[in-house]
């Protein structure tokens, strides 16, 4: 079946080509409130004409996920931007877009061949930073034609970044100390701002309120003992945001174990490690099981950055563990545990 198309504006005629099957199609690109008639010939069946009034028929773009309205500050999101419907005569276009947040990263461009099906897709990605308050931050993306720079389509996507939940932490969880030492329990609040903080612990007198980001509770615990110490976060208006709780260990102090003889050569450093486990010393064998985990962790992400075909975050990663190892062994090499518990002596030669 041959078409041809008469331009009943411009009176021009122009034959787009030969179709064989029914469900084959030509996209042609003509001007707004032109008025076409199409004539289709076949030379078994004769031929017939058509008239078409001709609107604007830009190209769809589609922006996936079109909104995220509980969008999180330092998380790659990734986000599909496809066009479709695009016409034969142009060959290339320009896919544009901006994050809007004002970052090194906000702004991108690609240039892509459109295929026979006259659709185009690409992903892009991107990470939001952290802000005081809440964002609305518009995806605007825009296609062009790349010879002319025209623009044949533009779309936009909403993203949301709520002003994150307040959060209180315990710096340090656990503490060991013996009958009559002062312990030091911090807590920080989360994002930056002036709260309340209620301090109670068990067994002595409660709530003690500070005011500030931070704030450093100071019992002195007399009785041997395990003593739960809990933290409230408020706001100015005495509303409830958060909570952490820390425990307080009160022990009788061990002595430290004898020296082990001394072997032949020169001692450089006699360095102690607790022989229990506990959470105060990195070097014990709490300290040890938490390095193993942490090893085991970062092999995971190492495997996973590898089945993502991501070979140079993998490289990253495997260079991150080595050192994470390196360091690790040189603090066991160097540094005494400093809990109050029976710790061990390590003799280290020269």
């Amino acid at each position: 079946v041959a078409i041809v198309i008469v331009n009943e504006v411009s009176k021009k005629t122009t034959t787009i080509g030969t179709l064989f099957k029914e469900e084959d199609k030509k996209l042609v690109s003509v001007n707004n409130v032109d008025l076409i008639s199409l004539f289709i010939c076949n030379s078994d069946y004769g031929g017939g004409i058509t008239k078409v009034s001709v609107k604007d028929a830009s190209p769809d773009l589609i922006i996936t996920p079109s909104e995220l309205l509980d969008a999180l500050s330092n998380k790659v999101y990734s986000f599909e931007i496809a066009s479709k419907d695009i016409i034969d005569a142009i060959e290339k276009v320009d896919i544009e877009w901006n994050f809007s947040d004002n970052t090194k990263k906000s702004t991108g461009f690609q240039n892509s061949i459109i295929p026979i099906s006259g659709e185009v897709k690409i992903k892009v990605e991107h990470t939001y930073e952290e802000s005081d308050k809440e964002q609305t931050y518009p995806l605007k993306v825009i296609l062009r034609e790349s010879s002319t720079k025209k623009v044949l389509a533009t779309a936009e996507a909403t993203i949301l970044l709520p002003l994150p939940k307040p959060t209180v932490f315990i710096t340090e969880r656990h503490l060991i100390g013996p009958p009559g030492a002062t312990f030091d329990v911090t807590a920080k609040a989360s994002p930056k701002n002036t709260y309340k903080f209620k301090w109670y612990i068990q067994g002595m007198s409660n709530s003690y309120t500070y005011q500030g980001e931070e704030s450093t509770f100071k019992p002195v615990a007399k009785k041997l003992g395990k003593y739960n110490v809990n933290v409230k976060l408020y706001n100015l208006k005495n509303e409830l945001l958060s909570e952490d709780n820390a425990t307080i260990y009160v022990e009788e102090h061990e002595k430290t174990k004898e020296l082990p003889a001394i072997e032949d050569g020169k001692v450089k450093k006699v360095i102690y490690r607790c022989d229990k486990y506990t959470y105060g010393c990195n070097v014990g064998p709490a300290g040890t099981k938490m390095f193993e985990n942490s090893v085991k962790e970062m092999e995971k992400i190492i495997n996973d950055f590898i089945k993502q075909g991501r070979s140079e975050d993998a490289a990253k990663a495997r260079e991150n563990l080595a050192k994470m190892k390196a360091d690790f062994q040189l603090e066991k090499d160097t540094t005494s545990c400093n809990c109050q518990r029976k710790r061990t002596p390590t003799i280290i030669y020269e």
